[in-house]
C-alpha cells in the first residue's frame, strides 16, 4: 500500500491510540463461475473509538421537515413528480 501512495505515516498524539483494522476479501465470479478478479478493502474498526478521547462529536445527516416540505412544494409548483 505504501508503494501505491495510498497512505502516508504519521506521528500519533500524545494521550492517543491507535484503531484497529480489518481486511474484508471477496472474490467477483464471472457467470460461468470462472474467477473474474480479487477484491480486498481495509477498513478502520470504528467501533473501538472512545467518545472523549477520539471524537467528540457526532453527525447524522437528516433532513429538516421543514426542508422537506418546502422541497416538495416546489416540486408540486414545477409539475415535477416524486417517487
Amino acid at each position: 500500500m505504501r508503494l501505491r501512495g495510498v497512505f502516508r505515516a504519521a506521528k500519533l498524539p500524545k494521550g492517543h491510540r491507535t484503531i484497529g483494522t480489518k481486511w474484508f476479501f471477496k472474490i467477483k465470479r464471472k457467470a460461468d463461475g470462472s474467477v473474474d478478479k480479487y477484491k480486498a478493502r481495509l477498513v478502520a474498526k470504528g467501533l473501538e473509538q472512545q467518545y472523549g478521547m477520539d471524537y467528540t462529536e457526532t453527525l447524522s445527516p437528516v433532513v429538516k421537515n421543514v426542508t422537506l416540505r418546502m422541497m416538495i412544494a416546489v416540486a408540486k409548483h414545477l409539475g415535477w413528480t416524486i417517487d
